[in-house]
């Protein structure tokens, strides 16, 4: 698993139970999983699909099962400027989710990032 990977509150409850190597790049766990170093690699779906579509990775399957989910969350100082936007930006975010915007800039970033590491 890559450094700094944050896989949510229940798996920080089991990490002690677990014998986990951490890495400091996420292409280190996919070769040490090619070169039988690793049995798995924890990592998010959106972080490893430009790795999971390198020919060097094409024996790697990615669970459809996702192991755990949790909400990421935005704040806002109560002092600062963008405070009186607040609500405003949730209700605009909820419209982006909901008409697949969010998922559509999730998927240009993942190809962008596809494209930096092919070249």
């Amino acid at each position: 698993m890559s450094r700094g990977t944050a896989l949510g509150e229940r798996y920080q409850t089991l990490q002690s139970e677990l014998s986990v190597l951490e890495v400091i790049a996420h292409q280190e766990s996919f070769t040490m999983l090619n070169r039988k170093r690793a049995d798995y690699i924890l990592l998010t779906e959106s972080a490893a699909q430009p790795y999971l579509a390198q020919a060097k990775n094409a024996q790697v399957k990615m669970s459809t099962k996702s192991l755990e989910s949790y909400s990421i969350r935005m704040s806002f100082s109560r002092t600062s400027a963008c405070a009186d936007v607040f609500s405003t930006f949730n209700e605009r975010l909820k419209k982006k989710i909901a008409n697949g915007r969010v998922q559509e800039l999730s998927d240009n970033y993942n190809a962008e990032r596809l494209h930096q590491l092919r070249l």
